[in-house]
């Protein structure tokens, strides 16, 4: 199922590269970053799933699941790289909004996948949101 509110465009606020050479890494590219994989028991989206919902686009080179440090833990993204850059275009065209066990996805083009990457750029259970901003505490439920 196709959501019609895309996601915003990915950008890797940690890389080295200026953002003129991620526009010309990009313009080349056949690798697609994944978010908003859910990573939590019982709903964990596997490598292999991974596999079986993008080969639809295209033959893949390589799936790098995203961990957390600590532990290897699945962290919720991943970098999916196709042989072709136009099945990694196709799937951002078909499966960016989609939604893979009642959760959305997004699909970006990456620049490339560099050693490093793989790994989410806060420690895992830091209450952090996304944006860097602290999560509300959770409330206290005497207080309905």
């Amino acid at each position: 199922v196709f959501s019609e509110d895309a996601c915003e465009k990915y950008v890797d606020r940690k890389s080295t590269h200026t953002p003129e050479e991620i526009a010309q890494l990009e313009s080349v590219s056949s690798t697609v970053y994944v978010g908003k994989l859910l990573n939590r028991e019982p709903n964990i989206v596997t490598e292999a799933q991974v596999y079986s919902i993008f080969s639809q686009c295209g033959p893949i080179k390589k799936i790098t699941m995203g961990i957390y440090h600590e532990d290897n833990s699945p962290a919720g993204f991943c970098f999916v790289e196709f042989y072709y850059r136009d099945d990694a275009l196709a799937s951002i065209k078909w499966l960016n909004g989609t939604y893979v066990f009642s959760h959305k996805i997004c699909v970006d083009l990456d620049y490339g996948f560099e050693e490093g990457r793989q790994y989410r750029r806060y420690p895992k259970n830091t209450g952090r949101r996304r944006d860097g901003r602290q999560r509300r505490p959770p409330r206290d439920s005497n207080n309905y």
